[in-house]
């Protein structure tokens, strides 16, 4: 594979050149976002909105302090591991930010963890102090008495047991005041684990002045960000995409953040942009689709305030970026992000959405297209992804030979295959372990699934390598079907017909399964691997 060879000499030739930022040797990220936002005069703008409770810059610069000295009063240092397991919240926010301030190392748990995957990150990033809401800390089991790192442990919320301090009332206690550490602007700041799409989660290490490459180069270039505006981001803040949508993009820009505790329904959701009139909504297609849905059913919707709908996590069907641009009037911008990039390094423009691909590279990031050799492909022609920008991770932690294949110098492989057009278009393909190679073509899973969710009867779509009989790679597709379908043998065989028809014998669906739904990410990426496993 290219990644497990040397960085080709051309590579650095075609670099875009990046953006900037003029940071001085000595800078806080947390310090310098509430300093600019107070310089700025937001001290008493609205930050965050979260049900009932509403939040200004100053208060959130006065949380952060508080945050800061409860977590250092307990003896976190520099450089040591703070776990947050904690719904999106200005708690969330306060605590993130506070342990930067300090000089320690904020990592998010997804949601959502079994007992098992909490040992194994509890175990890998040698957390010292963690924070949990209330009503999560039963799902834990006995893992954080376990870990031998782990010192204290701090509750949000009212929690029955009252084994640990609050941290309410911890943050009530602490000063409001708060020096800053002596950080660089490459210093560790946070860790992001990736979403496990492909296996055990793996960290990586972020810097201080990675969030603020970002608003530069997506949040200013693409989505033009300014005071005025309200973001809802559905993707959580435990995910790359998440945080800097919902906490550095206002920090940044002066914008109101809706926080949501709990992922809402598409109902629910329409009654949020009713009454909170955000102008910008992140989430993943399959949101995008409910939504629709719920719409077609009868919900009433008012989408006026939005100025801007995003998307990323997966590909955006063509089709169902037509039917909702059709019913609102709204393009979705669909673009590339990773947990490793921080966050979108590939996206489509207002007024310039090419269906069916991510755009073409944000100011400040360049992308190359490399076949097996490390040799730039052409266009049209299938390559593996590496991005360069200032956002990406330098390594990932505790894992030397991932880090090795991964980053390339200031090149980033991602793991995806592409293709890309004359006019610098990006088209997903797949991750590269996704591929299916049949009769010695390697086959794209994802343009087969794309070509099943024509079909009115497909809600997901999944294709995987399967053997036969013979021990011969076939192509197995597993599909959801809307509840109101009976999932008959007679569906089953109709829309694999369909899906076969004009395709030539390496590119046929063997067996179409019907299944509840598919294994996804808590942030939404497909795990065809668990499918692989269980064919």
């Amino acid at each position: 594979m290219s990644s497990l060879l040397p960085p080709s000499p051309c590579r650095d030739a075609d670099a875009t050149p990046g953006i900037d930022l003029g940071l001085p040797h000595d800078f806080n990220l947390a310090e310098f976002l509430l300093k600019r936002a107070l310089d700025s005069g937001w001290a008493d703008r609205v930050v965050f909105v979260c049900r009932d409770r509403v939040v200004t810059f100053g208060e959130l610069a006065e949380m952060v302090n508080r945050a800061g000295n409860l977590l250092a009063g307990l003896g976190l240092q520099a450089e040591q591991r703070v776990g947050l397991y904690l719904a999106d919240s200005p708690n969330f926010a306060a605590l993130f930010l506070g342990a930067i301030k300090i000089g320690a190392v904020p990592v998010p748990f997804h949601g959502m963890l079994r007992p098992y995957e909490f040992r194994y990150l509890l175990r890998d990033s040698r957390i010292r102090v963690m924070v949990v809401d209330a009503d999560l800390l039963g799902e834990l089991g006995g893992a954080l008495s376990e870990s031998p790192w782990l010192e204290h442990v701090l509750v949000s919320g009212t929690c029955a047991e009252g084994r640990h301090p609050s941290l309410e009332d911890g943050l009530m206690d602490a000063s409001p005041e708060l020096q800053a550490a002596a950080t660089t602007p490459d210093d560790a700041a946070f860790w992001i684990y990736s979403s496990g799409a492909t296996g055990f989660p793996k960290a990586a290490v972020h810097l201080h002045h990675d969030p603020l490459y970002c608003c530069e180069a997506f949040a200013r270039s693409i989505l033009e960000l300014n005071e005025q505006d309200v973001i809802l981001s559905l993707p959580r803040m435990f995910m790359a995409y998440g945080l800097g949508n919902s906490l550095f993009f206002p920090l940044w820009s002066g914008a109101r953040s809706l926080l949501l505790p709990r992922l809402p329904s598409p109902v629910e959701l329409l009654e949020i942009c009713r009454a909170h009139r955000p102008t910008l909504l992140f989430q993943p297609p399959p949101g995008y689709r409910d939504l629709l849905a719920a719409v077609e059913a009868g919900t009433p919707a008012d989408l006026s305030s939005l100025r801007l709908c995003c998307s990323a996590g997966e590909p955006l069907p063509p089709g169902l970026l037509a039917r909702f641009q059709e019913r609102f009037g709204l393009e979705i911008l669909d673009g590339l992000s990773s947990s490793e990039a921080l966050h979108v390094f590939v996206s489509n423009r207002p007024g310039q959405v090419r269906p069916g691909s991510f755009g073409r590279p944000v100011p400040g990031y360049a992308i190359r297209l490399e076949d097996e050799a490390g040799r730039e492909v052409a266009p049209g022609e299938l390559g593996n992804l590496l991005v360069r920008g200032d956002s990406t991770s330098p390594c990932f932690w505790n894992q030397h030979r991932k880090t090795a294949r991964t980053m390339l110098g200031s090149w980033l492989v991602t793991g995806d295959k592409c293709t890309r057009d004359e006019d610098g278009f990006l088209f997903y393909a797949g991750r590269s372990d996704d591929m299916i190679r049949v009769a010695g073509m390697l086959i794209s899973p994802v343009e087969l699934e794309q070509n099943l969710l024509t079909m009115s009867e497909v809600q997901e779509a999944a294709v995987v390598g399967s053997a036969d009989e013979q021990g011969l790679t076939r192509l197995r597709a597993f599909v959801v079907i809307p509840p109101n379908l009976d999932p008959s043998r007679e569906l089953a065989e109709t829309l694999r017909a369909r899906a076969n028809a004009d395709q030539p014998p390496c590119r046929q669906i063997r067996w179409l399964e019907f299944v509840p739904e598919l294994p996804r990410t808590v942030t939404g990426r497909l795990q065809r691997y668990k499918l692989r496993e269980g064919c």
